[in-house]
């Protein structure tokens, strides 16, 4: 499976998660901090120690979407009250 380097990673992440405002920081080699925000609101969470790595397959891409997405669901749901995606699947 080809892999694509972080920073190709963070750009989907971006557009996945549109139209909330994600920044991306690395806190270590091997982690990254998180933060999704609602531009139109207060709503934001920021996720801490997200494990990453400098290339990811599609796959790993996918697990670590989805990861961002459980915590942000467990810290703070009603921040997905705009996100595109989940409006249609979690009414």
């Amino acid at each position: 499976m080809p892999k694509m380097k972080l920073k190709v990673a963070v750009r989907h992440i971006h557009h996945y998660f549109a139209p909330l405002r994600v920044t991306v920081t690395p806190s270590s080699p091997v982690t990254m901090d998180v933060e999704l925000a609602d531009p139109s609101s207060e709503a934001a969470v920021t996720l801490f120690d997200i494990p990453c790595r400098n290339t990811l397959t599609p796959s790993q891409l996918i697990q670590l979407i989805n990861l961002i997405e459980t915590q942000v669901k467990n810290r703070n749901s009603d921040l997905f009250d705009t996100h595109r995606f989940n409006r249609r699947l979690h009414p």
